[in-house]
């Protein structure tokens, strides 16, 4: 299987790409943050864990 037959998005991929949006909008002060339902909202729509998208975003994520 070539790189070129790999899916072009992961779910996780996504909800990564998604939380950084949406945190960056808060940052803005575009709206109100809350790390964990964030998290657990993205979670649920993509089909995730909140270990794996915590996991990929790294530990300074939950303090931003």
């Amino acid at each position: 299987m070539s790189k070129d037959d790999a899916m072009p998005d992961s779910s996780l991929d996504y909800a990564v790409r998604e939380y950084r949006r949406l945190l960056d909008e808060a940052r803005r002060g575009e709206r109100p943050w809350d790390h964990s339902a964030t998290v657990r909202a993205l979670a649920e729509k993509t089909g995730v864990t909140v270990e794996e998208l915590e996991a990929r975003l790294g530990p300074s994520a939950s303090h931003s």
